[in-house]
């Protein structure tokens, strides 16, 4: 997915632009930061973005997109039946929105802004996760209403992975809370 958004010189910005917010914990970086960290010009980035925002955009993208990866392989690599699998799919979401939250403030806070001023970049991310759950339980042409059933599933966990409760997820019992919702709705999923 990453290959078919990004050329591997993009990824390479990127990768550059989010190690300097994870080391200096602040988005407050400039584009010649990031020529430096990379050994290039500052002019040598406008080949690939048009300007800081672009980066931004593409990196709070490239971010959802490396998370996005991280569930598909868990897909890939399933052993166990679809309800399990998506658990597991599910516990990694938001396990890892609320990772990067705590360990990588400043990227977090990049990519809470980014999507409240570009719903665009939200609603394909969630347009992903829904294909991602429907592909857990193979279903290749869904219908409308298993699509219904695949954001209903987002919906319901919305507290745990949406970035507009992270002041929530600091809670000691969020991984219990999360698990006692899963217990209550698991016995009702399916897609027939």
């Amino acid at each position: 997915m990453l290959d078919e958004q990004f050329s591997a010189r993009k990824l390479e910005i990127l990768a550059a632009a989010q190690n300097i917010i994870f080391t200096k914990n602040t988005t407050k970086i400039s584009l010649t930061d990031v020529a430096q960290e990379l050994g290039i010009t500052h002019n040598a980035l406008y080949r690939h973005f048009k300007n800081k925002d672009d980066l931004w955009y593409s990196l709070a993208k490239y971010w959802l997109f490396e998370n996005e990866q991280v569930l598909q392989h868990l897909i890939d690599d399933a052993t166990t039946n679809a309800l399990q699998t998506l658990n597991d799919w599910l516990t990694t979401l938001t396990s890892s929105k609320r990772e990067t939250y705590a360990e990588h403030p400043a990227l977090f806070d990049l990519y809470t802004d980014l999507v409240q001023n570009h719903p665009d970049l939200e609603q394909e991310h969630l347009l992903n996760l829904r294909q991602q759950i429907l592909a857990i339980f193979n279903i290749q042409n869904a219908q409308d209403v298993q699509i219904e059933h695949a954001q209903a599933i987002l919906d319901v966990f919305v507290y745990f992975y949406d970035p507009r409760f992270k002041d929530f997820w600091q809670d000691a019992n969020i991984q219990k809370r999360q698990e006692n919702i899963w217990q209550l709705i698991a016995p009702q999923i399916h897609f027939n």
